[in-house]
């Protein structure tokens, strides 16, 4: 598998800000489909200032702006992302753009499940006892699996084939593929994966919304503003292109 990504040497502990540098951590869906890094050199050639990305499960992600070691921080999932917000360590949230859930599986598989929505899908896994891998690591996407498992009214835990890499997205559809097993992949990540043999149940997936938060004291504040000017509206269209060709993480 090739990750399409440049993430940055060691995070700096304490004060992450200065001068001409932005600490930004994002989910792994991020990092892993190449998005940030493409974003961050365009940045750089837009305004000198560097961009050091680090990236992990939005779990993670919060803590590093919870302890203010990242000035700016990307994630995608709400519930976790409100209680940064009532602890009062985020200055500005925004919308930064949403891209998709599907799920992906082995293809003999995947074909009985054609047109299935996820919560189907999910549901059809489970009775057919077909494993199924999750990240299972506090990230977004765990976040989002668990809540269609609930609404298929399946507990994932009680499952036989059932299984948690506990690590990031690109590394659990790697190990989803070499399982035969099905997994609940962010469709950028999937479509950034090299040499899978998984492909998705149907063309038919659940939003994903990415929201950026700026951390109290640090100089997140420029860059977000710079995502959401038209400059940067058209730095993200062009990373779509070049990454995947077409616009997967579409802007609101």
């Amino acid at each position: 598998m090739r990750l399409r990504a440049v993430l940055a040497a060691a995070l700096i502990l304490g004060a992450c800000s200065g001068g001409d540098r932005v600490v930004v951590a994002a989910g792994t869906t991020l990092v892993d489909s190449g998005m940030m890094s493409q974003l961050a050199a365009a940045y750089n050639r837009d305004t000198g200032r560097r961009v050091t990305v680090v990236g992990e499960a939005t779990q993670q992600v919060l803590e590093l702006g919870r302890r203010g070691e990242a000035d700016l921080v990307i994630t995608h999932d709400a519930a976790q992302e409100a209680d940064l917000r009532r602890e009062g360590i985020v200055v500005r949230y925004e919308l930064l753009f949403t891209s998709r859930f599907v799920v992906v599986g082995p293809p003999d598989l995947a074909l009985e499940l054609a047109g299935s929505t996820p919560v189907d899908a999910l549901r059809h896994i489970a009775e057919r006892g077909w494993p199924f891998v999750s990240r299972g690591d506090g990230s977004g996407t765990h976040a989002a699996e668990l809540s269609l498992w609930a609404e298929a009214g399946v507990d994932p835990g009680s499952l036989d084939g059932y299984d948690s890499t506990g690590q990031g997205m690109g590394l659990t559809l790697l190990v989803a593929d070499q399982r035969r097993a099905f997994t609940l992949a962010e469709e950028a990540t999937f479509l950034a994966a090299d040499a899978l043999s998984l492909v998705p149940v149907s063309d038919i997936g659940v939003p994903n919304p990415y929201h950026a938060s700026v951390v109290r004291g640090g100089g997140g504040e420029p860059f977000l503003a710079w995502l959401r000017s038209e400059r940067g509206r058209l730095e993200i269209r062009a990373a779509n292109e070049a990454l995947f060709g077409r616009q997967v993480f579409a802007r609101p």
